[in-house]
Formats: C-alpha cells, structure tokens, sequence
C-alpha cells in the first residue's frame, strides 16, 4: 500500500522509477528495415511475375518461335489511419509532476512543456507498437485485418500462399513422438524458396517453440551461437541491432535463430507479438520488406512524414488537444519469402 502519511512528517524522494515499455521494432527491424514516404492516399508496388521455363531445343535450321515476355501485376494499398488524442486540461498543471518535492517547485508553464513531452513521447511509441503489431500479424498471415468502431473492417491481403500459414496439429505437432523439427525446418525452407525464388535466413520463435526445438540433439550439436566478424569471435549471445526482447540464440548453415516475445495491450487486453509456439520462417535480405507511410490528411500538413504531431485549443471549457497521425503499412515486396508455422 503507498504510504499515506500526513503531509507533515518528513520525507525524501529516492527517485523516480519510470516503466520500462518503451516499445522495440524486433520484426521490424528485421523484415521491414526500409521506410518509403508518401504524399498520395494509396501506395502501388509493381511485382514481376516469377519466370522459370527453360529455353526450348529447335533445329538451328528451323524459325524461333516467339514467346510472351515477363508480365508483372501492380499491387495498391492504402495504409490504415492512426491518430492517438490526449486531451490537457488547465488543472493538470497544478499536480505535480514525476521528479518534483511535496509541495511543487515547478510553474505551472514548466509542468505543462513536461506534460506535453511525455505525451508525445507516448504517442510516439503506440504509432510504434501498432507498426510492430501489424508487422507480427502480416508476417502470421500474410494479411491484415483493419477495425474500428468509426468504419467497416477491412482485410489487406498481400496474397500469401495458402500453404505458407500453417498450424500443425495432432501427432504431426513438435514434441510429438517421430516428429523431427529440424526436418520440418528444411522442408519449409524449401517451400518459401519454391514460391518465392528467396533464401531463407532468420527463423524467429517464440520460446516454446525454440525449446522443443533444441531438444532435438542434432540441432543442439549444429547449432553455433558465437559471432564471427573480420576474424574477431565474439562469444556474448545477442548480435549488433538484438532488441531486448528478442534474442539471438545461434545459427545452423545461412540460418540464424532468434526467440522473440513483446507484450503489450489492445483495448485493455493483453496480448504479445509472438506465439510460444510461433515460428517464422524467411529471408530478411531477399523480402524486401519496407514500412509504407502514406500522406498525412490534414489541411496543415499534406506531407510525406512517418508521423505528424500537432496541437490545437478549445475554450469553455478550456482544454489543449494534442495528436499525432500516422498512416503506416508494413509491406512485404516479396510476401512468399516468409511462412508462419505453429508447431503446438
């Protein structure tokens, strides 16, 4: 219970402790590193079509028969709108804020510049959530699903292969007496470089899912978790860019693994990025993954911008109202160089 002493006995702040929720763009980071700003309410991204045939044997005699070049279809999007709200109001500035003595030592006017930058600081880093959240989901699905209270739900499917979202279920589940998940692992690295032509990478897991991995002793006697680097070994486990939630844990052949958990709350309701028993399997390199950003719709922007922060007043009542937009869309240019596979 907080202590509830009367305001004279004497007292000294230790310090302020502040939470660590910063949020990290593990996924991010990972599969969506590039940033594309735009000033249009659509984003288009023109994909060629995959081209595999053979050349034919003819008669060096005979007349070459023509054949159709490479087609290539335009994919357009428009990304979803975020626009968080706090609202300021007169007697906020009369508390005192996080860091100050009983009694105040702040002006008013300095508690409000202090009040205004956490906001933004907060905003700042639900935009970032959402992004992340929205990556997690189109890596799972390869779509995703837009709601809100103020519009109908809207699903943006960047057309996955079916078979690239998989559930395993019953004896063919990790764990399961007879099931190897290493070679589940190749067969799925396969599948991704079938339908995409890409070379998987990174695996990322949910700590479950890793653990019933590594139970499996000829993925234990391959797998490296030392760094290498112009010759300089380097023994510590998480990689240059790790975010704390994510960590490395070791590379078997051209695939690194990483396990990843990030927790966080939609309307009240607690949720993480990643399943335990989640696995994502893809190329970080070949993906071509970027963060849209489309144009900011408000009469005094109308710009590119990863995010547009403003301020506006009402009177009577007397209130500040402070915004930030925010229409991103994580896109994945190649979206067969990924699958999603829950393994329990």
């Amino acid at each position: 219970m907080p202590d509830t002493a009367p305001i004279y006995s004497s007292r000294q702040l230790v310090e302020v402790v502040r939470p660590l929720d910063r949020p990290q763009q593990f996924l991010v980071n990972l599969f969506f590193p590039g940033a594309r700003l735009f000033d249009t309410r659509r984003v288009d991204f023109h994909v060629l079509n995959m081209a595999r045939e053979v050349a034919k044997y003819v008669h060096p005699e005979s007349v070459a028969v023509p054949q159709a070049e490479r087609g290539f279809k335009i994919d357009s999007f428009e990304p979803a709108y975020l626009k968080p709200l706090t609202p300021l109001t007169p007697s906020s500035m009369l508390d005192i804020r996080p860091g100050e003595r009983v009694g105040g030592e702040m002006s008013p006017l300095e508690r409000r510049a202090d009040r205004i930058s956490q906001i933004l600081l907060d905003q700042e880093a639900q935009v970032m959530r959402r992004v992340e959240a929205m990556a997690s989901t189109i890596l799972a699905t390869g779509a995703i699903t837009v709601q809100s209270d103020e519009f109908p739900t809207s699903t943006i499917s960047f057309g996955r292969e079916a078979g690239q979202t998989l559930a395993l279920t019953t004896t063919a589940r990790w764990g399961e007496s007879g099931v190897s998940p290493s070679q589940n692992l190749r067969t799925w690295s396969q599948t991704v470089a079938t339908n995409s032509g890409a070379v998987v990478d990174t695996c990322v897991m949910g700590g479950e899912a890793f653990e019933l991995l590594v139970a499996e002793q000829s993925f234990r006697d391959r797998l490296d978790n030392r760094r290498q680097n112009d010759g300089d070994i380097n023994l510590f486990q998480s990689p240059k860019g790790t975010d704390a939630w994510g960590s490395y844990q070791g590379t078997v052949g051209n695939i690194d693994y990483f396990t990843y958990s990030q927790p966080y709350t939609e309307g009240g309701v607690a949720k993480n990025m990643m399943h335990p028993h989640g696995v994502i399997l893809g190329s970080r390199r070949q993906m071509q993954g970027v963060v849209a950003y489309g144009a900011i719709l408000d009469d005094e922007a109308l710009i590119p911008a990863r995010w547009w922060p403003k301020m506006y007043r009402v009177h009577n009542p007397s209130r500040v109202f402070i915004e930030s937009a925010s229409a991103p869309l994580p896109v994945p240019s190649r979206v067969n160089a990924a699958m999603y596979v829950q393994v329990r």
